[in-house]
Parts: structure tokens; sequence; C-alpha cells
């Protein structure tokens, strides 16, 4: 192209090559058409990116994945998307999860994780080794920089925090999610409402119904028995006598099929 034709390639053309070269495990060559496109005067573009990152982590060579990754921003480019997915769910899949969680709150910190990048496989693998409050640390990292979480990251989350026993950081969750038009399936939100009933919280249980009602969560059968449940344990152990059906009966829809002895 170059000395025959003297037509210049453009960014299409190395894009092609460099992640041919990854695919055929030729790393040096593929490093050195990204350096000698941008001698010709051709950018590189997240494409560009992409392919060696996820030529790297194909081969297990996730430091230089990540070297590339962190290159990605130092020369002004964004990441996209995928971006993060390769970086992120490759580490997971590598069983690197406390890398991947380093990560994300590294680049959490630099305003670099586009919106619309889910961190469900993130939190699913911290949850599993147990680490509910690093899922939790991801969530908040990537709310703080604008990056809200996925209806389906944050019902995993309040329900990994609900069974870890942190009761309250589920229920300040699903608040959240809740007053920003992120709805947790009602078998989650149910979960977490009959823990709270347990440790003698149904006021509070059935407030957050409420405001999460307010926000579009539409309770089923199951939500008004566990809190049916749970002001009657209130009342046998004298807490709040006289004021519990006041409270569970606000804003229950017309035609409920929910009965008060």
């Amino acid at each position: 192209m170059v000395r025959v034709d003297r037509v210049c390639p453009d960014s299409c053309t190395f894009n092609a090559l460099i992640a041919c070269c990854m695919r055929n495990l030729r790393f040096d060559a593929a490093t050195g058409l990204f350096r000698e496109m941008r001698l010709k005067g051709c950018e590189p573009d997240v494409v560009s990116f992409n392919s060696l990152i996820c030529g790297f982590f194909r081969e297990g060579k996730f430091e230089a994945g990540v070297d590339v990754a962190r290159e990605m921003l130092d020369m002004g480019f964004e990441f996209s998307v995928a971006t993060c997915e390769i970086l992120v769910d490759g580490l997971c899949r590598a069983r690197q999860v406390a890398e991947g969680h380093d990560l994300v709150i590294e680049f959490a910190g630099r305003g670099a994780v586009p919106d619309g990048f889910d961190c469900l496989h993130l939190d699913e693998a911290l949850c599993g080794m147990g680490e509910v409050q690093s899922a939790l640390e991801v969530v908040r990292a990537l709310w703080a920089g604008g990056c809200k979480p996925s209806v389906v990251a944050c019902a995993a989350l309040v329900e990994g925090l609900n069974l870890s026993g942190d009761v309250e950081g589920a229920r300040v969750l699903a608040e959240r999610a809740a007053g920003e038009g992120i709805i947790v399936d009602v078998v989650t939100f149910n979960g977490l409402l009959e823990r709270m009933c347990e440790m003698g919280r149904s006021v509070e249980a059935n407030a957050l119904r409420v405001s999460a009602s307010k926000k579009g969560f539409c309770p089923d059968g199951t939500t008004y028995e566990v809190l049916v449940a749970g002001f009657r344990g209130r009342e046998r152990g004298g807490k709040g006598r006289g004021s519990w059906k006041k409270c569970w009966t606000q804003d229950i829809p017309t035609g409920a099929n929910v009965f008060v002895k």
C-alpha cells in the first residue's frame, strides 16, 4: 500500500493488523504496529487499545494488558464499556478477583469508568468469596463516579449484604437504588423486609416498602404477609401496642388480599 500504491493506511487497517497479530501471538509485531501507526500520523482509537488488551488477557499476560489500559488513559483516550468488560471480566475469569476490585476502584477514582458498565460479575465473584463489603465498595465508587449499577447488580449485592448479616447496609443500598429508579426484584426485596422484621425493625421495613412503592416497586402478597407477621411479633412483645395496624396498612392498594384479625 505504501511503497507501491502510495496509499496511507488508516486506523481500520492498522486495527485489523494488530488484532491479527495478537491472535497469532505475535505480541511484538502488534505493539510495533501500534507505535508505527502513530509515527504515520494515524491516531489509535479505542478499538486499537481493546485489541491489544484483549490479546494480552487471552494469553494470561494480565499485567501487560492493564499497562496498556493505563497508557490509554494517560494518552487522553476514554474507556468504552467493552474496555472495562475486557479488563474486569477477564480478571474474574482468571480468578484474580481482588485485582479486579483494585482496578475498578483505581479507574473509578480517575473518573474513567463509563456509564453503562455493569459490575455484576465482579460483585458476584466478591460475594462468592465472602468479600461483600468489597463488593459494596465497588458499587459506591462507581456510583460516585456517575456510573449507576444495573438492577441485577444491585439485587445481587442487596441479597449478599442481607445474607452476610449486614442488614442495615442492604437497607441503605435498596433505599438509595429505589430513590434513583433502580428497583430490585420482589423476591430480594421481601427477603430484606423479612430479615428486618425478624430483628424487630418492622416499622422501618414498612417505611422502606412505602418509599420504594412510590418509586415503582410492586409489592406482592408475600410482602404483606412478611410485614403482618413482623407487626404481630411486635404486638406480642409489647412494643408499639395499639399503633401497628395503622403502620402496616398505609398505602395498601385497593383490593389487596390482606386480612387483619
